[in-house]
């Protein structure tokens, strides 16, 4: 039986909406500076508080990693800039850092990022802001493009994306979830 995302435009795809997926602390120390809750949803937050966008690419019972700079292998993503929906966000930035393009790319969860009472908070971002991720159907693969942060992007089967990227590890619920209901393993 086909099911699909809510509001999706596929039919393959099921996760149920908000579904709390991780409540996280950061940094795990005894003194967090803030809290980070990641929901299953299609509904984007407000777009003033919309501060980065990510999405996990499959292709086949594959994952798109890309080796960045300063996270190490993680998904492809980054910052929304001034004017920039969640969606145009997340196609630049996965062109960006990994050449692709997409058949289909559609909202499935949001974190919600709230900085403590009394803790330091950017100035950049909203208090809370929100990181948008994003399930994609690769359609082409290019490669990791010349951007200066990222210096490599490949495909992964589950059980290599679990052991090389920390992103996986932390979100893991998240990956699960995404990646069981996509893969037909």
């Amino acid at each position: 039986m086909a099911t699909s995302y809510p509001g999706s435009t596929t039919t393959k795809y099921k996760i149920r909406t908000q579904d709390v997926v991780s409540d996280l602390w950061f940094p795990p120390t005894t003194k967090p500076v803030s809290r980070w809750t990641t929901l299953l949803t299609n509904e984007h937050p407000a777009l003033h508080q919309s501060a980065a966008a990510h999405v996990l690419a499959f292709r086949d019972n594959q994952v798109v990693l890309t080796l960045h700079k300063k996270r190490g292998w993680t998904i492809p993503g980054g910052h929304i800039n001034h004017g920039e929906t969640g969606l145009e966000a997340v196609k630049r930035e996965a062109f960006e850092e990994a050449g692709l393009h997409f058949e289909t790319v559609e909202l499935v969860a949001v974190e919600r990022i709230v900085t403590l009472p009394g803790q330091k908070h950017s100035s950049r971002y909203s208090n809370p802001s929100y990181q948008l991720f994003y399930f994609g159907i690769v359609e082409s693969f290019l490669g990791t493009q010349e951007n200066g942060m990222c210096s490599n992007a490949q495909f992964f089967t589950y059980d290599e994306a679990v052991a090389k990227s920390a992103w996986v590890r932390r979100h893991r619920k998240l990956f699960d979830t995404v990646f069981h209901t996509h893969t037909t393993t």
